[in-house]
């Protein structure tokens, strides 16, 4: 079916447009906010992965494996290394109000405090502490451990749900200043991924009476089992243990394990818990870029295909009198089918021409698949020129 609008002058196509662009200024504004977000995003994206591989490919061919037992001045300053060993530390970390001490990278204290909590809904099911009904909303207000201070001023109900303005004890996180890695020091950068924390349990119960131990957590309460507004929990996590085996790939300089720059001024630093050769550590580095990647171009799509669906009746409006747009135009009865089609090829479009200097072959690739749907249009327009002039023929 020719879904192409009447063929109309220049003129005639200005004034369609402005006239639609009036009506309808608002979503055509916001798809082109969109479109250049889904445009931002893609190409920042692939920018950086395209630079994340090159530097990943180049660090693989010149790091070096050192075992544990050789002595750290054999390796020469400025080299890539990579290293299986043990983690060690300095000093332990402490918390002496909770007689918590340990021998890891990071200590983390999480603190948590008993609050009012407002909810709002259209009807409430279950019990709750208290309900107030205003305006044909329904206020419901619990108490609730929470992480971070809920300002109760802006509660709709204030009197009787007051909550504590701050924290009387504050989250941290401390870390050890010397980690040693078999006999390499571990620089900021590397200290900084050792984030696997694992909870702290135990049974000696701190020497001031007020705090309680219960489940592995000490509560600063009357009654563990009724708290009060007020009232603080604290969680202690480590992470990093000393003695757990630790795999870096990373640039041995003054002394400690730094971050590798690359020729192209990216950086490379690889660090897993667990013993990993080489090849495992350059494929647990690629997978995660690779997540990464593939998260943010579908944003990038999701953003194309929302721009798209905002200007298709501009569209419509200023090409539908023209073949090959009047084609791949999505149909006004059925737009879904088009609008994914054309956020889908231009992302693709976009994605290709990051990959140009860096895989030239793979960009050329995706560039046939984005414009196969618009070759096979022309084709098709080509075919049905032959075919009507074959008929006037006879």
């Amino acid at each position: 079916m020719d879904r192409r609008i009447p063929y109309v002058s220049l003129v005639e196509r200005r004034n369609l447009f402005i006239d639609h662009f009036r009506k309808s200024w608002l979503i055509i504004v916001f798809g082109l906010i969109l479109s250049i977000a889904g445009v931002f995003v893609l190409l920042n994206n692939e920018r950086q992965t395209a630079r994340k591989i090159v530097s990943l490919d180049e660090a693989l061919s010149n790091v070096k494996t050192v075992k544990i037992d050789e002595n750290r001045m054999k390796a020469a300053s400025g080299q890539l290394l990579h290293i299986i060993a043990q983690l060690y530390t300095d000093e332990p970390l402490t918390e002496p109000d909770y007689n918590i001490q340990v021998q890891a990278v990071k200590l983390k204290r999480r603190v948590q405090m008993y609050q009012w909590v407002e909810e709002e809904t259209e009807s409430v099911y279950g019990q709750s502490i208290d309900i107030i009904n205003s305006d044909q909303k329904t206020y419901y207000y619990t108490q609730d451990w929470r992480d971070k201070v809920i300002d109760s001023s802006l509660f709709h109900m204030r009197l009787g749900h007051e909550n504590p303005k701050e924290f009387p004890i504050k989250n941290r996180i401390q870390t050890a200043n010397h980690v040693l890695i078999g006999h390499y020091e571990l620089g900021a950068e590397a200290k900084a991924k050792i984030n696997n924390y694992i909870e702290i349990t135990s049974d000696t119960r701190p020497e001031d009476p007020a705090i309680k131990l219960h489940s592995g957590l000490y509560y600063h309460c009357n009654d563990v089992f009724s708290p009060e507004i007020g009232d603080i929990r604290l969680q202690f996590l480590t992470a990093g243990i000393e003695g757990s085996f630790y795999t870096i790939v990373a640039k041995y300089e003054n002394g400690l394990l730094v971050p590798y720059v690359t020729s192209i001024n990216s950086t490379v630093l690889i660090l897993l818990p667990g013993r990993h050769t080489i090849e495992e550590s350059f494929v647990a580095a690629h997978y995660e870029r690779k997540l990464h990647a593939w998260a943010l171009r579908f944003i990038g799509w999701v953003l194309l295909f929302f721009a798209a669906t905002c200007t298709t009746d501009l569209l419509t409006v200023v090409l539908g009198d023209i073949r090959l747009f009047a084609i791949v135009l999505p149909n006004p009865q059925q737009p879904l089918y088009g609008n994914v089609l054309v956020s889908f090829s231009l992302a693709i479009i976009i994605i290709a021409l990051c990959w140009l200097l860096f895989r030239p072959w793979l960009a050329f690739g995706m560039l046939f698949a984005a414009t196969s749907p618009f070759i096979f249009c022309a084709r098709s327009i080509v075919n049905s020129y032959h075919r009507i002039g074959n008929t006037q023929i006879d």
